[in-house]
Formats: structure tokens, C-alpha cells, sequence
């Protein structure tokens, strides 16, 4: 799968890494995660066939935690730019990620999803390991079960081409019903429910939420959240989003903070004029860029760049 931005490519197996693919469907729209690993790398190398044990492990049976970022919507000016190699290189070498989300904007109709869904796991799933799926992003506050026959409506069109790859599948309120998907889950292997929490707003009970849904043997994974409030704006609150890492590292749940991009706003990681040459560059990184890019760098996430070395704290720029 490619996505055109200029005279730049980004595919699904870009030499000397691999691509992880989520495809997101939204009421208003669709997102793409591609999750990207070195394949040389020990780390990344156990995570290229993810199986599910309550949570992402590894071909050797040991956790895995995929850490990294989202880029804005593509269909946005804020976010556009940076949809290209270059913001790619920069988020593994200089942010140490081994995972980046690309939210891709399209129309309302959902009609044509299972159909969207087949294609990605015909032509992708089923020859790349390192694909994973996210059906549903942020159901709103419905019942959920009609969320859950829509997912196994288009979990059954993925599994037609591809059999193994990890599903997440979205819970209802914005993705954070976790527990009520957990107490009903949709059947089949493979498969990781979807929270989303923005720290300023979501505190100790939506924590609670995603506990009870891993005692019931959830997989979780957070594939979006913000270091200030639900609505992207207003300060980051660095006491709550510092108690959500703490909580994310102790049951090693992958995460992924919104966004790339360089809008105005609290939730923006990158301040407002910067281009994607400059998206390694710490002083062109918000107050939430550099607490987010922080975190990321403590992980080992086995990034390796220059030919093996490993992403090198402090970095401020592109090196592979």
C-alpha cells in the first residue's frame, strides 16, 4: 500500500524496516496505523508475528509494547505536510518510536467497509506479518451490540485473506467502554480492544475501566491519547499523563499520542510553521512534543538506524 505525498512514497516494506499497517474506520472517516520495526533488531524482530495472550507478545511468548505516534488527519493542513519518508525517519531515529499512526481522512458512508477491509488483508495482511487492523474508531455512545455485529461482520472479511494478523477492535464512548466490550466480546483469536483517553479529562476510573476489561481477559491497546483535555486543547497536564504511563508500562499496553502536526493547539506536538525537515528538531517541539518525545526515548523499542546503531537519545534529527 502506498500513499502518495509529492514526489515522495510511503510503502508498506521500505527497505530496511517494515511497515505496521492499523486501518482505522471512523463515523467521519478512516485512519491508517503503520507500525514500523527493523527487522534486525531482537525487540522488533519478536514482535513481527504478534499473537495475543491478554495483551501483544512476541514470537517467544514475552510482552511487547509498541510505543510511538499519530499523525494529524491527512485530509487536513495541519497534518498533510507531514505525510512523507522524511517525518517517518525522524520519529524512529530522533523520537525512538517503532510505531506512527497516519489517520486518513475519507467520507461519511460506511457502506463499503468490509469491502475496504478485504482489500488491505488480501493484498497486504496476507503476505506481511507485521499488519494490524483497528475496525472501528471512537463508536459513539450506542449500544454495543450493534458496535459488535459490525465488527464481526468485517473481522470475518479480514479473516477470509488473513488469519493471524491482530485486530483491534473500538469500544463505545469514544473508545473507552472497554469493560462493557470485555463482559461481551466479539469471538475469535487475535484480537485487542481499543482505548482511547486524553489525561487532562480521563483519570483513575477509565484506568479502572481498562483494568476490569483485562481481568476479564481483554487485550488492550491505545491506539490515541493526549496530554491535555478531550477537546486537544488547553495545558498539558503533566501529573496525569506521567500517572497514564505508569499504568501503561506496568501491564505493558502499546500506545500511540496524538499528534504530528502543527496546528495551534494543546494536543499538537509540534509548534505552528514547523515542516516535516523539522519534525526531529527539539526546539520545535510544544510543551506535550517534548514530554511525549521524552517518554518514547526512555523505552528500548530496538529501533536500530545508520546501519545497525541504535536511535541515540538526545537526537535531534533524521539518521538512518
Amino acid at each position: 500500500m502506498e500513499k502518495s505525498n509529492g514526489n515522495k512514497k510511503l510503502s508498506v516494506h521500505e527497505e530496511k524496516y517494515y511497515y505496521k499497517v492499523q486501518v482505522s474506520s471512523l463515523g467521519l472517516g478512516s485512519s491508517m496505523l503503520f507500525y514500523f520495526q527493523q527487522a534486525s533488531t531482537l525487540l522488533l524482530r519478536v514482535c513481527d508475528k504478534l499473537r495475543l495472550r491478554s495483551q501483544l507478545v512476541g514470537s517467544n511468548g514475552q510482552p511487547v509494547q509498541l510505543v510511538g505516534m499519530s499523525l494529524f488527519w491527512s485530509s487536513c493542513g495541519e497534518g498533510e505536510g507531514f505525510y512523507n519518508r522524511e517525518t517517518v525517519n525522524s520519529l524512529k531515529c530522533s523520537w525512538n518510536s517503532n510505531v506512527v499512526r497516519a489517520a486518513m481522512g475519507v467520507e461519511y458512508s460506511g457502506c463499503q467497509r468490509p469491502e475496504f477491509f478485504a482489500y488491505f488483508a488480501q493484498n497486504y495482511g496476507s503476505k506481511y506479518p507485521n499488519i494490524i487492523y483497528e475496525t472501528f474508531n471512537e463508536p459513539l455512545q450506542v449500544d454495543w451490540n450493534g458496535v459488535k455485529s459490525y465488527h464481526e461482520q468485517v473481522v470475518a472479511e479480514i479473516r477470509k485473506y488473513d488469519n493471524k494478523n491482530v485486530i483491534v477492535l473500538g469500544s463505545t464512548t469514544w473508545s473507552q467502554d472497554v469493560d462493557t466490550a470485555a463482559n461481551n466480546p466479539v469471538r475469535g483469536s487475535n484480537l485487542c480492544y481499543s482505548l482511547h483517553y486524553y489525561a487532562a479529562t480521563h483519570k483513575q476510573n477509565l484506568r479502572d475501566k481498562a483494568q476490569a476489561a483485562m481481568n476479564k481477559g481483554a487485550c488492550i491497546f491505545v491506539t490515541e491519547y493526549g496530554t491535555v483535555d478531550v477537546s486537544g486543547g488547553g495545558g498539558v497536564d503533566e501529573g496525569s499523563t506521567k500517572e497514564w504511563y505508569n499504568f501503561l508500562d506496568s501491564k505493558k499496553i502499546s500506545s500511540l499520542n496524538w499528534a504530528i502536526s502543527n496546528k495551534a493547539e494543546g494536543a499538537a506536538a509540534l509548534t505552528p510553521g514547523t515542516t516535516s525537515s523539522q519534525v526531529g528538531n527539539d526546539d520545535r517541539l510544544t510543551a506535550s512534543g517534548r514530554l511525549v518525545k521524552s517518554y518514547i526515548k526512555s523505552k528500548n523499542t530496538g529501533v536500530r538506524c545508520n546501519g545497525g546503531g541504535a536511535a541515540k537519545k538526545g537526537s535531534s534529527s533524521s539518521n538512518t
